[in-house]
Parts: C-alpha cells; sequence; structure tokens
C-alpha cells in the first residue's frame, strides 16, 4: 500500500521535463592534479512553480560504490520531492574505482553548480542539501 502511495505522488507530479547537464566542462579531475575525460551529468528536477519552496537536495543515488541505482533511487526521489515542493537534482558520480575522490569532487562540484544557478531555478541556496 505504502509503495502505491509512493508510485502514485511520483508519477502524479511529473511535470516539465528535467534538465540534464555536464557537471564538468571536457575533464574531471582525479584530485592528484591529474584530469579525466569524463561526463559526469546532473539531472534537475524542479517542482512545478505553485508548489516551489526554493529548497533542492543533491541525491546521490546508491549503490554501495559498485553501481548507481538512478532511477529508482535518484529519478523517483527526485520527484516524490518535487510533489513536496523541492527540487531533486540527480548527481551520476563517478565511481571511486580505488580513487576516493572522485565521487567527493563530483559531490563538491554538483552543490556549486546548484549554488551558482539558484537564481535561475528560483532556488534559496542557503536551502540546499544533499542526500
Amino acid at each position: 500500500m505504502v509503495f502505491v502511495a509512493f508510485l502514485a505522488i511520483a508519477l502524479g507530479s511529473m511535470g516539465a521535463e528535467p534538465l540534464r547537464l555536464s557537471l564538468w566542462p571536457d575533464e574531471a579531475p582525479l584530485g592528484d592534479g591529474k584530469s579525466e575525460p569524463v561526463k559526469v551529468p546532473i539531472t534537475v528536477h524542479l517542482p512545478e512553480p505553485g508548489k516551489a519552496t526554493g529548497a533542492a537536495l543533491v541525491i546521490c543515488p546508491g549503490g554501495g560504490y559498485g553501481g548507481r541505482v538512478v532511477e529508482g533511487e535518484g529519478h523517483g526521489i527526485a520527484r516524490w520531492l518535487n510533489a513536496h515542493g523541492i527540487a531533486g537534482i540527480v548527481l551520476e558520480y563517478r565511481l571511486p574505482a580505488g580513487n576516493y575522490h572522485r565521487p567527493l569532487l563530483d559531490v563538491q562540484r554538483a552543490l556549486r553548480v546548484v549554488r551558482s544557478h539558484a537564481g535561475e531555478w528560483k532556488l534559496d541556496p542557503r536551502r540546499l542539501g544533499i542526500v
């Protein structure tokens, strides 16, 4: 029953197409002065303007650093947040592959990118969190 309610809220809140952009322009840093050519996308799910609270969460989908469950633990949560007036930004962070700096650098960059677009996306940069 709880799952059905969650699904109804998530599907019912699907509004405008989410915005998808690359976190790093061309190459992403590795944390040791080197970089790698890789695309790290974020998907911005904004709530309907009438519901928007100005709050936002950067969502780092789980997967135990062996993978990422992007739909269920990313976009599904973002849609649920949208139903409650909160923007959900899904970060498809790089997996560590032996370098713990990769995901940490991606998370830090995602927070900076969201803050830099706060005015455009009608978010309060002081009401930004991470999950």
